[in-house]
């Protein structure tokens, strides 16, 4: 059985159906993408799958649990993390700090012996950014704040890692090293939700791809299937993946 399974998701804005009839799951030990056109409705599902958005129909299931009623703070406390689209970091505080917050919060309600400021450290190495440790949030380029906000996800020992457009503003060192940072996070048994518009990464790092456009699924299946939908091609990856 899937960790995540959402099953025919609706989202409706007044006359807009942002999101139509979505199924689809996330299984332990994968990662697995969510890829489309901007305004798919990507970041709406990730938003349902999380509480910060109400379904109009449909369900979203943990472990087979229905959590639909549950508020963002309690699916979390379930093993959902989630980076954002734009960043979402405490710009005053430093990187570690940052990462200490989440691993406070989480020591709380899991009753953990760890300090915080050890698992901040032991992540920010993790990630590869231990040289900003020290340096406020809101002074790092992207790149690094998209690791920062990585690290403070993890901090929160999660099941289910949901990663919105995490490689934006990396460049090619970066992707790489976040590449191989999502396979051991995969190879530990967490199950990994990836919406990425990087194709490079998505194709080299995903074991299987759900696409999505104009808030309908359009396809599903393996990277290879994927890159050669005609579908696919024709409304997203264009000529050159064929």
């Amino acid at each position: 059985m899937a960790l995540l399974d959402i099953q025919g998701v609706c989202v409706r804005f007044g006359g807009l159906m942002a999101v139509d009839t979505v199924t689809l799951s996330a299984e332990r030990g994968k990662v697995t993408g969510l890829i489309g056109p901007n305004g798919a409705g990507k970041t709406t599902t990730f938003n349902v799958i999380t509480g910060l958005q109400q379904p109009t129909k449909g369900r979203v299931l943990i472990d087979g649990e229905e959590v639909n009623h549950l508020a963002p703070h309690k699916r979390a406390r379930r093993g959902m993390a989630r980076t954002f689209q734009r960043l979402e970091l405490f710009g005053v505080l430093t990187a570690r700090e940052n990462v200490m917050a989440a691993a406070s919060m989480s020591a709380r309600y899991r009753d953990s012996k760890e300090s915080p400021a050890v698992v901040a450290d032991r992540l920010l190495e993790r990630v590869g950014i231990t040289e900003v440790a020290d340096v406020p949030a809101g002074r790092l380029p992207t790149g690094q704040g998209r690791l920062v906000e990585l690290a403070r996800a993890l901090a929160t020992k999660p099941r289910l890692l949901l990663l919105d457009e995490p490689a934006s503003g990396q460049d090619d060192a970066e992707t790489q090293h976040f590449a191989g940072l999502l396979r051991q996070l995969a190879d530990e048994g967490m199950a990994v939700l990836l919406v990425e518009h990087d194709m490079g990464l998505v194709m080299s790092v995903c074991d299987y791809l759900y696409v999505l456009d104009f808030g309908r699924l359009l396809a599903e299946g393996s990277p290879d299937e994927v890159r050669h939908h005609p579908d696919v091609l024709a409304a997203y990856l264009g000529r050159e993946y064929q």
